[in-house]
């Protein structure tokens, strides 16, 4: 039984807390308001409210609610205490403690010194006529306590600054009683008691301590925190301990249903009713604050999209015009211009050139004619010595914008070679970026005076080497002087083409593992000169398809390599600083790349291969190619030192060399290895079934398998090409037929553990060829049983050709059923189906339902039934109209339900979005009605966000309706039939009808009801989180998928025999 309190108590709480009443009668919530510091005062309460960008009070004066502003910026207020017809108050953001008249106007202020919030003084009190506080201690930076805390914390006195106990661990919530200081050393979980500032009771409790309140029966109430608890398997929720002051023997707790308690004050009986009433009106204050806010954002977003989209539509109708008619002309222009700019930069640096001479001839010959032999106009042995030089020369047309703080700098090092030189710098001007760059030109003491011209260029950052350094050292040298966030050092014989740079940077925002990214090499006549590099096991390296023609496929995707060229590669510029820059053992060049690549391994940080990054590379322009002689000869010393310094990981993790390149091109020796077969590359924008696969195949990847596409047919449309490239999902087969993938199983079988087979004639087809050539697990998913979908098709349609296709496809199935060592079906129903037929003949396999999608976070819901509807003008049907089902559904819906709900909601409109709609649907489109056809993902989330109600009426299909899940995410509440309910029996907010009837009047229902809608949208989106997230998908495949590294490479090649 819970002990309540004998007297009355107001709790505060932070972190989704509020203020709550404490008593004999119960626990009562009067605020979900998070409260911090509390204090009585002779005419009610005042609260204290961490905010940002304002600081306030709130006063509970009587039955009403007052609001006192200190600041127009964010204190951080924590404690408060009323102590002789004055209010202290604790800012701890400036390390302030204020003290204010029952008018609360400012009397006194005590600043203690520090950056901000570098003590976090958090608590005070009046202990024997001396005005005391806590903190966590003095700590030179903003909230450098953090980690730092134990044994830190002092009390002192706040007007001598006298540390009066020390040695705490974030000490709060000072008392004084009966000639006792109080306080909670937080941290050490303990409740300290002192009597002339000597400890002389310590009572160790089981969680974060905070809040002391004394009662009137000798009771001593502790606040005990869960979030910041200290010790493993403790307290479930935050709770009010209670305990006898003279034994401290602990006579009960009483549960809170919040995290944190902050402070607990005693409150009189005769007081309670007027802070209750206050304290209502506080929170229906703040409440309405907080809607009206957030009212006016959401009205702002809605319009805004509104305005986008029709802007948006109308602007990309115009722009495919203006590019189709001005591409070739734009592209002529652009090389016609670059050419003339060439040409006049040229003219412009002769001019200057002749102009400089004819000076210095002039010069000469005044000498020579008035005969002067000044020793100033002389060289050594007479010689009229000359007053003008190359480097004096500027570079016309060259400059580069200078930013107050680049995204990026470019690093680029030369050993002379000027003409190199300003064609990469050129190219970098020419290609630009979205980001903001800078260049730093490192000229490595070559002695070519024309180099010096770079010194002019506008905007570049150049700096010469006193002394020659090598490439290594040139860089670290020059690290000072880089700004940019990310570094991509670059050699002077490149010239880099539009994108490079961009994509490089794309590589570090999909893979946030990414240590080091690097670009496609080619070499100047077009022939690929590396796609990412390999280290064998004898530190051997080689150059991933080395010419080869960079537009093959199996260049196209993103891949994490052992190492990448420091020819073109990008880095995190505190991370190269973190690891000192290129190791200088490897100086003066050669391995300091492949080294870099294999200490950010050891980090947790992956090399990736970025081919949108296309940089054309003049291989050996400083050192040759020849190992044997000059520079290049480090290349054979360094790789010694590599081998001897990465000896054991070179043993455990590479591969012999020359030996099973398809699996050391991608660094898969360690990885699993899945084959992913479909019809087509996922068309995440046309329908759930590519969304469920995309997804998949993300997940495998994140969960560290090397994933593979086969494409069942030809993929003509880049941009599904694209998606797969850009998520370092490799594209093996584009529609070559049955016999390439046999063939393709045939090679490559070995490597594969695990297949994923889609729809029934793409399994069908390629399910022999894998059993033949691979022991891979075999999963199937089969999204719907498509015999039943046309099965229900001839029911409700009667149509011969469904019947005799869905015996087919019955055959089809039941065989991959009875082949395939796990089935996956969204639906809990097929599962059950397909686990009921295996068992009936026999089948060694398991089947499992997985959840379609796995969603992230959903969008916020209205805070208040009374805005929900605002903003929301429209009924939305969303499907692909190649899938018959939809294409019935919406004409029967059109038909049948639709004139019901125009009727007695006429301002609402139907908008059907979805691909490739028929004559029959587009000619729905009229009054009320909006086809818009296909859409993008930003204008379907715009339209969710203007819909009351999504619609599903299918009258046939199989399966979870992905239509059906995305509404609900989307918290727009769902009214479909018993098809389009199927598998989701127990979806919360989920509107099932079975006739037209029944289907108007939910739809009018929620149309127009808003606490039925607000009810049917959070039920909605509760179901979506609890069961469709990407550790539901993974747990359902995990029975069969493990994603475990092989030990090392000697257990993966023990698998297969053979090179």
């Amino acid at each position: 039984m819970t002990p309540w309190p004998v007297d009355q108590f107001l709790v505060s709480s932070v972190n989704g807390g509020g203020l709550f009443l404490l008593g004999p009668g119960g626990l009562e919530r009067l605020s979900k308001v998070d409260t911090t510091g509390v204090a009585l005062v002779p005419t009610g309460a005042v609260l204290a409210r961490q905010a940002e960008g304002f600081a306030e009070l709130r006063w509970l004066r009587g039955r009403d609610v007052v609001r006192v502003s200190l600041a127009a910026e964010s204190l951080d207020l924590h404690d408060l205490t009323w102590h002789a017809d004055r209010l202290y108050v604790v800012a701890t953001q400036h390390n302030l403690i204020r003290e204010l008249d029952h008018d609360f106007a400012l009397l006194r202020q005590w600043s203690f010194p520090g950056e901000q919030d570098s003590q976090h003084i958090n608590s005070v009190c009046v202990h024997d006529g001396r005005l005391l506080a806590s903190r966590f201690g003095r700590f030179a930076t903003h909230r450098g306590y953090k980690g730092v805390t134990g044994g830190a914390g002092e009390v002192f006195d706040v007007e001598s600054g006298e540390v009066l106990i020390d040695g705490l661990s974030q000490p709060h919530s000072l008392v004084s009683h009966e000639g006792h200081l109080w306080l909670c050393d937080s941290e050490a979980r303990t409740v300290r008691r002192y009597r002339d500032f000597r400890e002389d009771g310590a009572f160790l409790l089981d969680a974060y301590v905070r809040g002391l309140a004394f009662g009137s029966a000798g009771q001593l109430h502790v606040g005990l925190s869960r979030s910041r608890n200290a010790a493993p398997g403790g307290i479930a929720s935050a709770c009010v301990a209670v305990f006898d002051v003279a034994s401290m023997r602990e006579l009960g707790r009483v549960p809170l249903p919040v995290d944190e308690v902050y402070d607990i004050v005693p409150v009189p009986t005769a007081a309670v009713d007027d802070l209750r009433t206050a304290a209502f009106a506080d929170a229906v204050a703040e409440y309405d604050t907080l809607v009206d806010a957030r009212n006016r954002a959401a009205a702002e977003v809605t319009d805004a999209l509104r305005e986008l989209s029709t802007i948006h539509h109308a602007a990309n109708l115009r722009i495919a015009e203006l590019e189709a008619a001005t591409a070739a002309t734009a592209a002529q222009l652009e090389e016609t211009r670059r050419l003339l700019v060439a040409s006049e930069a040229r003219d412009s640096e002769d001019s200057a050139w002749a102009g400089m001479l004819e000076a210095e001839v002039e010069r000469l010959w005044s000498a020579l004619a008035t005969g002067a032999r000044a020793e100033a106009t002389l060289a050594g042995g007479g010689v009229l010595a000359p007053r003008v030089s190359r480097a004096d020369l500027p570079v016309a047309g060259l400059a580069f914008a200078v930013h107050d703080a680049p995204l990026v700098t470019i690093l680029v090092a030369s050993y002379g070679h000027f003409d190199q030189t300003r064609r990469c710098l050129e190219s970098i001007r020419d290609a630009g970026a979205d980001a903001a760059f800078e260049v730093i030109l490192v000229e490595d003491a070559s002695g070519e005076v024309e180099m010096d011209r770079f010194a002019h260029v506008p905007g570049l950052v150049y700096r010469r080497n006193d002394t020659n350094l090598g490439f290594l050292r040139s860089v670290n040298a020059a690290l000072p002087l880089v700004r940019g966030a990310c570094l991509h050092l670059l050699n002077n014989d490149t010239v880099v083409t539009p994108g490079w740079l961009d994509a490089l940077l794309r590589t570090f925002a999909i893979f946030h593992d990414c240590g080091i990214a690097g670009s496609m090499l080619v070499y100047p006549d077009g022939r690929l000169q590396e796609a990412g590099g390999i280290v064998w096991s004898d530190a051997s390296g080689c150059n991933v398809g080395r010419g080869g023609e960079p537009s093959d496929p199996q260049f196209a995707a993103v891949r994490e390599v052992d190492y990448v060229s420091g020819a073109s590669v990008m880095v995190r510029t505190e991370l190269f600083r973190q690891l000192g820059g290129f190791d200088e053992r490897y100086a003066p060049a050669y391995y300091e790349d492949t080294d870099l690549a294999f200490r950010l391994r050891d980090r947790g940080l992956l090399a990736f291969f970025q081919p949108a990054s296309v940089v054309v590379h003049q291989e050996g322009l400083s050192h040759g190619t020849d190992e044997g002689a000059g520079g290049k000869a480090w290349q054979a010393r360094n790789r010694e030192v590599f081998r001897e310094r990465w000896a054991v990981e070179l043993a455990r993790a590479q591969l012999p060399p020359g030996e099973h390149p398809f699996l050391a091109r991608s660094r898969a020796q360690l990885k699993k290895t899945v084959l992913v077969v479909d019809d087509l590359p996922p068309h995440t924008d046309r329908d759930a079934g590519s969304r469920a696969m995309w997804q998949l195949m993300r997940l495998l990847w994140m969960r560290g398998l090397d994933v593979k596409f086969w494409s069942h047919r030809v993929e003509g449309e880049q941009p599904y090409l694209d998606l797969l490239a850009m998520h370092a999902i490799e594209l093996v087969g584009n529609g070559e037929g049955g016999r390439a993938f046999d063939a393709w199983m045939q090679v490559h079988g070995r490597y594969v553990d695990y297949v994923v087979l889609s729809r029934p004639h793409v399994a069908m087809e390629a399910l022999d060829a894998v059993r033949r050539h691979s022991v891979a697990k075999v999963l199937y998913y089969g999204h719907d049983v498509h015999h039943l979908r046309l099965q229900g098709a001839h029911a409700v349609l009667g149509t011969d050709d469904d019947a005799i296709q869905a015996d087919t496809l019955q055959a089809i199935e039941q065989r991959i059923w009875g082949a395939a060592d796990l089935v996956l079906y969204p639906s809990r129903d097929e599962t059950a189906r397909v686990e009921s037929w295996q068992r009936a003949n026999g089948a060694h396999g398991q089947a499992r339902t997985v959840p379609l999608f796995a969603y992230g976070p959903p969008p916020a819901l209205p805070a208040h039934a009374g805005h929900a509807l605002a903003g929301r003008d429209s009924m939305l049907f969303v499907g692909g109209f190649a899938h018959a089902p939809n294409a019935d559904g919406i004409l029967w819906f059109a038909r049948e339900v639709w004139p019901l709900v125009h009727r007695q909601v006429p301002a609402l409109r139907l908008v059907v979005v979805g691909a490739d709609p028929g004559e029959a649907v587009r000619a729905l489109a009229g009054e009320g009605v909006e086809i818009t056809g296909e859409v993008s993902e930003d204008d379907l989330v715009a339209a969710y966000g203007r819909a009351r109600v999504a619609v599903a009426p299918l009258r046939f299909g199989a399966g979870v309706k992905g239509k059906v899940l995305e509404a609900l995410h989307a918290g727009v509440p769902c009214v479909t039939t018993p098809v389009g309910a199927q598998g989701l029996d127990d979806a919360d907010g989920l509107v099932v009808a079975a006739d037209p009837a029944a289907m108007a009047a939910a739809i009018v229902r929620l149309a127009t009801d808003a606490d039925a809608w607000m009810h049917a949208s959070g039920a909605g989106q509760a179901f979506i989180l609890a069961n469709f997230s990407p550790q539901t998908v993974w747990e359902a495949i995990s029975e069969v998928v493990d994603a475990t590294p092989y030990l090392d490479v000697r257990s993966r090649l023990a698998l297969f025999q053979g090179p």
